[in-house]
């Protein structure tokens, strides 16, 4: 087992849903131990007791997404005939060290109509929409928070620059 020592070095818990009673979101605790090869930092939760945990709830760089500040911007926001129930639109999302992430959202309505009507597909051949019920800013900031709080938010966003 390949096991690194690490001189007081810190790591920011950067998740909210794991270990709720062990960590904290945006703690900063002293990792005891790297096990590289596992994927593991052994560090003290807030319980006390010093164990392992997965490397991928902690940030070490100090660069995590989810801890930085952000802004949202909708590419067709406050155009008239936009169906918030019924249609599609790219969502950019700038981050304060300056990376900016888009991603596809669709409502539901938007991929009915699109297989089953306008292009008269037989599937959605487009990769990672997110699908939303409604296209509105407030569902949107929702998703986008949701997705950086579960680490997921690379998994729907593209990165631009």
């Amino acid at each position: 087992m390949i096991e690194l020592e690490l001189k007081m070095k810190e790591a920011v818990c950067i998740t909210k849903f794991h270990f709720p009673e062990t960590l904290t979101f945006r703690k900063s605790y002293t990792v005891l131990a790297h096990n590289e090869e596992q994927g593991l930092l052994r560090v003290q939760g807030d319980n006390k007791r010093v164990r392992w945990f997965p490397a991928q709830f902690f940030d070490l760089t100090g660069k995590a997404l989810c801890l930085q500040t952000y802004t949202i911007t909708i590419e067709h926001e406050g155009m008239k005939g936009n169906d918030p129930r019924g249609d599609s639109d790219t969502v950019y999302v700038d981050f304060a060290d300056g990376q900016c992430w888009h991603a596809e959202f669709y409502t539901y309505k938007k991929i009915e109509e699109e297989t089953r009507h306008g292009l008269g597909l037989r599937y959605f051949p487009y990769p990672n929409p997110v699908i939303v019920v409604e296209l509105s800013r407030a569902s949107i900031e929702f998703v986008v928070q949701d997705l950086l709080d579960r680490l997921q938010f690379e998994s729907f966003f593209t990165q631009d620059r």
